[in-house]
Parts: C-alpha cells; sequence; structure tokens
C-alpha cells in the first residue's frame, strides 16, 4: 500500500509473499518474544513500512520520500529518490541509482 496525501505525506508498506509461519502471539504484540531469532528475521525480511514526507519534480519524474519513521529504525532520517512514471491507474517506482535494477508498479485502487 502506497499513499500519498495532498499535504504533502506519504506512507508505504510492502509485503513479500508468502509471509514466513510463526506462532501466534494471543496476548499481544508484548509476547513476540515467543518467536526465535530465526523467525523474527524472516517476518522482518518480508514486511516493510515506513512515513513520512514527499515531494516531486513533475519535469524529470521524480520524487523523494524524507522517512520520518521506519520499520527497521536506522533508516529514520532517510531520503529515498526515486523515478516514477504513470500510465492509467499504474505508477512505477525505480530507484535513481543506475546501479540498482529494482522497480515496484503500483495499481491504484477506486
Amino acid at each position: 500500500m502506497l499513499v500519498y496525501t495532498p499535504e504533502g505525506r506519504v506512507a508505504v508498506q510492502i509485503v513479500v509473499l508468502p509471509r514466513p509461519i510463526v506462532p501466534a502471539v494471543p496476548e499481544g504484540p508484548g509476547s513476540v518474544n515467543e518467536w526465535d531469532a530465526g523467525q523474527a528475521r524472516k517476518v522482518i525480511e518480508t514486511y516493510d513500512a515506513y512515513f513520512g514526507t514527499y515531494e516531486s519534480d513533475e519535469v524529470n519524474h521524480t520524487v523523494i520520500h524524507h522517512v520520518q519513521g521506519e520499520l527497521r529504525p536506522n533508516l529514520d532520517g532517510s531520503a529515498f529518490h526515486r523515478r516514477y512514471q504513470i500510465e492509467g491507474d499504474r505508477l512505477t517506482l525505480r530507484s535513481t541509482d543506475p546501479r540498482e535494477m529494482w522497480q515496484v508498479v503500483w495499481k491504484r485502487v477506486r
């Protein structure tokens, strides 16, 4: 899920499927210590989320996500630079770093 607001806020959640199978946490988030280190690592490796502000450059088709909070605290304060392309209801984001060869295609939900 990717959300851009007119006020300049952004929120992102990315899930890699399939998610790992881990023991249920019936007592709430404080009980995740029931997971072993490998299970916890797989949970973190298959999910990412962050929020912050954004600025876009419509001439160069770039957007910068200024991260205020991230699942991985070491990325708080980061600036994620992305190239974007919009085709109909699809938004494609790519890194601006030519050494990174990934892309994410988002489909608008109406």
